[in-house]
């Protein structure tokens, strides 16, 4: 296998943990909301839609005004983006989030192109659920395979929350390698700083391609020290790291939110309780982040929601806010049958 490339020996700035919370909080465009309608800045960062309408929670902690079906609106798309997980992302950054993830390797390229070739033929133009693609495509022996298919862009996912569908799409014209460093822009610029293990893992691509990637970005990065390790950032938001305002504000996060990826994990829950609190084995739960910090856990059943604080949180200070907040979500069914309990471990 080759190594991870090295970018930079020489460390470029030293960020403490509340520099890098207060940089990625702005970057996810949690400070504050952007105005009603604006939900393509709302989706930049790529928001995983794995939970029942996470993406549209995700939505909602960045645009004001989102509504239940605004996923489905024109300007976003669903994907099977990084790791296989259903992403609502912005139309034009559809080659980013498919193209973006493809093998350089030629051979690996023509089978994922010869095996997507197969899905559009069963397809015939009409949306089908996997299983049935798999049924019909007996040469594709898995789930897995199917959507590695997918990274082509020749054809997409639909999720309404309770099934899912692939359907024919136009082809994205775009050239791969720009969208291959495009995503890896996009990861740093939302999730850094990190390491090229990081990218590897968010994207589920080979090491070897990680490698050309970093290698193609080296004029782009610095190399920042946090909490005593040596992590990649994009040279340009290193500035706005050490200028980024104290996070203010509560906010709901839903599982897989970017400000809460596991990626994040190890600043944002730095100590072994929190850290399990926040990544449990499964399911995971959603967050209330309160001035950029983990306050609690929460999960919910449609309109009924059980939080979960941390320990040092006063529930007293918060409930009334979190209720309203609660209250307010995009989700489906009367805000006045929201219903918020606090449980103690």
């Amino acid at each position: 296998m080759l190594p991870l490339p090295t970018i930079s020996s020489t460390v470029m700035a030293q960020l403490d943990r509340a520099q890098i919370l207060a940089y990625r909080y702005q970057a996810s465009c949690l400070q504050a909301r952007h105005p009603a309608g604006e939900l393509v800045a709302g989706a930049r960062p790529g928001l995983q839609d794995s939970s029942p309408r996470s993406a549209v929670i995700s939505l909602h902690a960045r645009v004001e005004g989102v509504s239940p079906e605004d996923w489905s609106d024109r300007r976003l798309v669903q994907v099977w983006g990084p790791r296989g997980a259903i992403y609502l992302v912005a139309k034009e950054d559809l080659g980013l989030f498919t193209l973006g993830l493809l093998p350089r390797d030629p051979d690996r390229l023509e089978l994922l192109q010869s095996n997507a070739r197969k899905v559009l033929r069963a397809l015939d133009g009409r949306p089908q659920q996997p299983a049935n693609i798999l049924d019909l495509v007996p040469s594709i022996s898995s789930q897995r395979e199917l959507l590695s298919a997918a990274t082509t862009g020749w054809f997409l996912p639909i999720w309404d929350a309770s099934a899912t569908a692939a359907y024919p799409a136009e082809p994205v014209e775009a050239d791969p390698e720009d969208c291959r460093l495009g995503l890896a822009r996009l990861f740093l610029h939302y999730l850094g700083p990190a390491t090229s293990k990081g990218l590897q893992w968010w994207t589920g691509s080979s090491q070897e391609d990680v490698a050309e990637t970093m290698k193609a970005l080296a004029p782009e990065l610095a190399t920042v020290e946090v909490a005593g390790q040596e992590v990649l950032m994009l040279e340009d938001d290193v500035a706005t790291a050490r200028e980024a305002p104290p996070p203010r504000g509560l906010v709901l996060l839903p599982p897989e939110d970017v400000y809460i990826s596991r990626i994040c994990g190890p600043l944002l829950a730095p100590s072994a309780d929190l850290h399990a609190r926040l990544y449990p084995q499964a399911p995971l739960p959603g967050a209330l982040i309160v001035d950029g910090e983990l306050a609690a856990t929460w999960r919910r059943r449609d309109r009924q929601f059980s939080f979960s604080p941390v320990p040092g949180t006063q529930i007293g200070d918060l409930a009334d806010a979190v209720a309203e907040e609660a209250a307010a979500l995009p989700l489906p069914g009367a805000p006045e049958n929201t219903i918020v309990d606090w449980v103690r471990d």
